[in-house]
């Protein structure tokens, strides 16, 4: 394994356990066990605990600002955006990783009109921002005949704690 994988395993490996246990609960020796090499290796790449958690949250930070981004660049009204904008999910680029035919959902539910479709939380639910009732109802037939899910539900409003932006 080369150096620069070597640093992307350790820093996978840190922010899987950083995200199980939290900063103070996750040892050096902990994340050297999980990735196979011995604590020097991880202090020669990253210095210490901090150096290694600091790069994990400017990953992090990185890829949720790429996600903001990529969400704000297509065209459509302030409000359009801002829904985009407010649904994106930073855990959804590594459960795509783990999951690759949840993508084939994504493109499904936005190509079968959806406003906006995003893994939730870290998978494998996918939801899916659709007009109405009907809609919803038909993008779920749509989905459990692509045979990705287990169970595929259409669900409504409202919501508790959502709230309609006008």
């Amino acid at each position: 394994m080369t150096g620069a994988e070597r640093r992307r395993q350790l820093l996978d490996v840190g922010r899987e356990l950083f995200a199980q246990k939290g900063f103070e609960a996750t040892s050096i020796e902990e994340i050297a066990a999980h990735a196979d090499v011995s604590k020097p290796v991880v202090y020669e790449h990253f210095g210490g605990k901090d150096g290694l958690y600091a790069l994990v949250v400017d990953r992090e930070m990185q890829s949720l600002l790429g996600q903001f981004s990529a969400a704000l660049s297509h065209p459509g009204s302030p409000r359009d955006l801002l829904e985009r904008a407010a649904l994106a999910n930073d855990l959804q680029e590594p459960a795509l990783s783990l999951r690759p035919e949840l993508r084939r959902a994504l493109r499904t539910a936005t190509g079968s009109g959806a406003a906006a479709a995003l893994v939730s939380g870290s998978g494998p639910t996918v939801a899916a921002l659709v007009q109405d009732e009907a809609a919803a109802v038909r993008l779920a037939a749509q989905l459990a005949g692509e045979g990705i899910f287990r169970t595929v539900r259409a669900v409504h409003g409202p919501v508790p704690g959502a709230r309609l932006l006008s």
